[in-house]
């Protein structure tokens, strides 16, 4: 089961407007402990993150660790229900300096998406609403980042697996022997895969709720694209059968779910899924032309280009003969930069594609086809 982000269950429970009173101080009862509990929730999640990023051999230093611990622990202090205004305004002041200096120290996107997450709600706190703008569209990119980044660690696993047996980890032997090997039954090839596949999972599914609150902090600041309530997102790690894919490349991303034809923006990536149209007549086969299009941008400020395709979902009806024809198309995208995607298939009349999935870096924007 993937972790639940408990701020994001508040926001979306209780409407970002109340939140933000709350963080003022202006709000009792369920929602101040509720919030209280999102924090705290936070404050604990250094632990595991400091387990996540010494399995993926990411340094974590001492002075990014203790401001990141001081700054969430000022938080928890502010929000606490019956905390004197006084020493509320204090445990903020403290709780921004050492925030800034955890997500200045920090050394990959996780670590600073956690300090970011907690600057929006210290700013906000301290009525800095531009402040908080500011940390979220901070804590956006980091969140893509890392987002693209466990991916990468999920998807090559087989050149993970030939690094492994390289440097000796896990046996001896050359590319193409071990690859031979794995055709013949050899066992080591196998467990390189699953090794790394299962250092990756820990940090995808970080993500995950970092992208839950990321869609969150959106709403709470004012610059939602995001619909609420929350959006599913769902990360696949395996062949899910009620969420079928026609595409094994999906997997190891965070797919999420977005109206067709409108444009969202999340993890430092813009997008709007077209949808499907159908070209021209079908054949005497029954068979026609589809095409899927989307237009995708990467924010600048992003660190890494990212590997962008477009492509179908499952059909409504199983059918062998449904993909007769499939022309993917991908793209490096750079940071900064803007495209339009399409991709074409021939499918038969009933076995029309229900989705359509755009997939930028480590994430999966999917909309539904229209009827």
């Amino acid at each position: 089961m993937e972790p639940v982000s408990s701020l994001a269950i508040v926001v979306f429970r209780f409407g970002a407007g109340k939140v933000v009173e709350a963080l003022l101080g202006k709000n009792a009862g369920e929602l101040a402990s509720q919030l209280l509990g999102a924090v705290t929730q936070m404050e604990q999640s250094q632990a595991r993150l400091r387990q996540i990023e010494s399995t993926l051999q990411v340094l974590v230093q001492d002075r990014y660790e203790s401001a990141q611990a001081v700054g969430a622990r000022y938080v928890r202090q502010a929000v606490f229900p019956g905390r004197r205004p006084e020493d509320r305004t204090a445990d903020l002041v403290g709780a921004e300096a050492a925030l800034v200096t955890a997500a200045e120290s920090a050394k990959s996107p996780m670590q600073r998406a956690h300090s970011e997450r907690l600057l929006v709600l210290v700013r906000l706190a301290r009525s800095d609403r531009a402040g908080a703008q500011q940390a979220w569209q901070s804590l956006d990119i980091c969140v893509g980042d890392a987002a693209s980044e466990a991916f990468s660690r999920f998807d090559s696993p087989h050149r993970e697996a030939s690094r492994l047996i390289s440097d000796g980890e896990l046996g001896k032997g050359s590319l193409l022997t071990q690859v031979k090997g794995a055709f013949a039954g050899d066992e080591r090839w196998g467990r390189a895969i699953d090794r790394a596949e299962n250092e990756a999972r820990p940090a995808l599914s970080e993500v995950h709720m970092l992208l839950a609150d990321d869609v969150a902090a959106s709403h709470l600041v004012g610059l939602a694209t995001m619909p609420a309530p929350l959006p599913r997102l769902r990360l696949l790690t395996a062949f899910n059968p009620p969420d079928p894919v026609a595409l094994n490349d999906i997997y190891g991303r965070i797919v999420v779910d977005v109206p067709a034809h409108r444009p969202v923006s999340l993890g430092g990536v813009s997008c709007r899924v077209s949808g499907i149209t159908h070209i021209g007549p079908a054949d005497a086969s029954g068979y026609r032309c589809h095409r899927l299009e989307a237009t995708v941008a990467l924010d600048a400020a992003r660190r890494t280009p990212a590997l962008t395709w477009l492509g179908p979902g499952a059909p409504a009806v199983a059918d062998e003969k449904a993909q007769r024809t499939y022309n993917q198309v991908e793209h490096t995208l750079v940071p900064g930069q803007s495209l339009e995607v399409s991709a074409e298939l021939y499918r038969s009349p009933n076995t029309r594609p229900v989705r359509t999935y755009a997939m930028v870096g480590g994430l999966v924007f999917s909309a539904a086809n229209p009827t």
